[in-house]
């Protein structure tokens, strides 16, 4: 394995941290560089956080530069979930 690895994983699914630590465990004995995120109590479903995360990652290690802070990207489910927040919308 060459170059830089992110790893994202949900605490809430089934099966998928303890996959992913094993996957861990095994780069780690390797001596193989991993950087992991972990969602303690949630899905590894995408959202505007999950997507930023990546976003940065890859600005960070392709085109060596440094993200900008505090920047918040929305997705456009995020945008349309928070409009259905009241449930009189959805009827």
């Amino acid at each position: 394995m060459e170059g830089k690895l992110l790893l994202i994983a949900g605490g809430l699914e089934f099966g998928t941290p303890a996959s992913t630590l094993r996957l861990v465990e095994a780069l780690h004995n390797a001596n193989k560089d991993v950087d992991m995120l972990l969602l303690p109590n949630l899905f590894t479903d995408p959202s505007g956080y999950t997507f930023r995360r990546e976003w940065d990652y890859m600005v960070t290690h392709l085109q060596h530069v440094t993200p900008p802070k505090n920047f918040k990207l929305t997705l456009f489910l995020d945008e349309t979930a928070s409009e259905f927040d009241d449930i009189s919308m959805l009827v």
